[in-house]
């Protein structure tokens, strides 16, 4: 039995020594694709709904990569006309539709080489642009009053994302923790700077149409909402 165990603590130990070799270790020219669980990388703001991420990494040494990353995500609601209410009369329904896109790229230092754990620091840019859309429900025959880019509070209690262009730059400090060789999840944290310019809201009537042209503004982003979630499969 002891000659067993020994055998067992043997490869036990050649095993994890070969496999915090070998993924500790990248060559030049290693990748790896990037898929953001909680939202985009690169996002210097709170947002109310996480848009997906998707993206890939390169190692350029086995101390340095770069990565690259691209966010999209659409959301929509309906606001259903109640005919019962409205003397059994016909309607349209109202809707509320928004888009965001965005990319981000990273270059990242990488620490404990021959560690299963690696801590890392990096620098990186975001760009991301979203827009939206809500139309009002309205008996059949009259008009539908339309909002583009102005705000929006879900049903759930959600805000609808900022609409215009943010542009940012951010530091970022984060742990890789390899789960297989091919296979890990990194957490990092981020603090930002983000120059955002906020959309035009136009809004059409029957009537008429007017437009409001949007602002801009500026934000350090560090706290909870600079957290980022990243699931890494290296091939």
């Amino acid at each position: 039995m002891k000659k067993i165990l020994a055998v067992i603590a043997v490869v036990a130990i050649t095993t994890t020594a070969s496999f915090a070799q070998d993924v500790t270790n990248f060559a030049s020219g290693t990748k790896a694709l990037l898929f953001n669980v909680d939202g985009f990388i690169g996002n210097l703001k709170a947002n109310s709904y996480s848009p997906y991420g998707i993206g890939m990494k390169y190692y350029l040494n086995s101390d340095m990569a770069v990565r690259g990353m691209i966010r999209f995500g659409m959301n929509s609601e309906v606001d259903p006309w109640d005919a019962a209410a409205m003397g059994n009369q016909a309607g349209t329904n109202g809707t509320f539709d928004e888009t965001t896109f965005g990319i981000g790229a990273d270059v990242l230092m990488y620490m404990m080489q021959n560690n299963r754990v690696k801590p890392y620091m990096g620098l990186g840019f975001m760009f991301a642009t979203t827009s939206n859309e809500k139309k009002d429900k309205a008996a059949s025959g009259q008009f539908q009053n339309t909002t583009q880019n102005g705000g929006y509070t879900y049903k759930n209690g959600v805000n609808s994302l900022f609409a215009g262009t943010t542009l940012g730059v951010g530091l970022m400090f984060g742990v890789e923790y390899f789960i297989t060789k091919e296979l890990s999840l990194a957490g990092e944290y981020k603090l930002g700077f983000a120059s955002m310019t906020a959309a035009d809201v136009t809004v059409t009537t029957q009537a008429a149409t007017t437009t409001t042209v949007g602002g801009s503004g500026s934000q350090i982003g560090f706290g909870q909402n600079t957290m980022s979630l990243l699931l890494n499969v290296y091939f």
